[in-house]
């Protein structure tokens, strides 16, 4: 593969991004009425998938451009900026992604339009100022992933529980893999001035907040489980609830750079294995 070819698909997270189109594709054929969708309108169900791949590698790249010094501390052999893409080709490529994003909302309707430009200014806002904020940074990639789901359910389904249902698993597990992603790059977060959760609070305390998301989080889950009162949905939720067992436990035991990134690889995997599980709910 070309090294041009193979620094722009790591530049842009394509195994992320990836993820991303499988996700709203199986938003479309397990939570939403696919056959009316795509008989009345299908371009517009492809505007908002190719506009939320846009904007999201769009993220990608300007996080890139603004964390560069702290990934050469934390993860010097994998900077793409300065190194094998310049910055204003950089630049240039973000601003191409978020305009196309921006054309395709216009067509796509209203809503997508307003979604799409109020998450190409949070990523922005994101990456240059509150991922070093205390809190909201973690808080905003865990939403913005969560309006995957919720963007399909605000064009198409408002009230559809199903998709709320997952929408919220996301948030809550991705707010504790951005902590736990966190811990992994602390050496470099605190040589910049950032001000995550273990460099303000240190690894003990970080570590019981990330259980207290953890217990919160199985909770929202049965509480939802017992209001629709299925039980494929507390199938689900117990399936969250071991797992979440067995990530406290090593996370109890992680103290190292390497440990932390085993994590948050592992908090991935169990991501997709919790979409592929919303077939329970077809």
């Amino acid at each position: 593969m070309n090294t041009s070819l193979r620094s722009l698909l790591k530049l842009t997270r394509f195994p992320n991004l990836a993820i991303i189109f499988l996700t709203q594709i199986m938003v479309l054929f397990v939570f939403l009425d696919f056959r009316e969708i795509l008989s009345k309108n299908p371009v517009q169900f492809s505007l908002i998938v190719f506009s939320t791949l846009f904007i999201s590698a769009a993220g990608y790249v300007i996080n890139d451009y603004f964390d560069v010094k702290i990934d050469q501390i934390n993860k010097p052999n994998e900077v793409i900026v300065g190194k094998h893409i310049s910055r204003r080709q950089v630049l240039l490529l973000h601003q191409i992604l978020n305009l196309s994003a921006i054309i395709m909302g216009l067509f796509a309707g209203l809503k997508v339009l307003i979604i799409n430009v109020l998450a190409i200014s949070v990523l922005w806002f994101y990456a240059s100022i509150f991922k070093k904020k205390l809190w909201v940074g973690n808080l905003i990639v865990a939403g913005l992933l969560s309006l995957l789901l919720l963007e399909l359910a605000w064009v198409y389904a408002l009230f559809n529980p199903k998709i709320w249902f997952f929408a919220m698993l996301v948030f809550f597990t991705n707010w504790i893999r951005e902590i736990i992603k966190d811990m992994e790059d602390q050496y470099g977060d605190h040589k910049y001035g950032a001000k995550t959760l273990p460099i303000y609070y240190g690894y003990t305390t970080t570590k019981n907040i990330l259980i207290g998301i953890m217990v919160v989080s199985v909770l929202c889950s049965y509480l939802v489980s017992y209001n629709q009162w299925k039980s494929q949905y507390f199938i689900i939720s117990s399936g969250i609830l071991v797992f979440y067992i067995y990530l406290a436990f090593k996370l109890k035991q992680a103290d190292r750079k390497i440990h932390f990134s085993s994590l948050s690889t592992l908090i991935k995997y169990f991501l997709i294995l919790g979409l592929l599980s919303s077939l329970l709910l077809k």
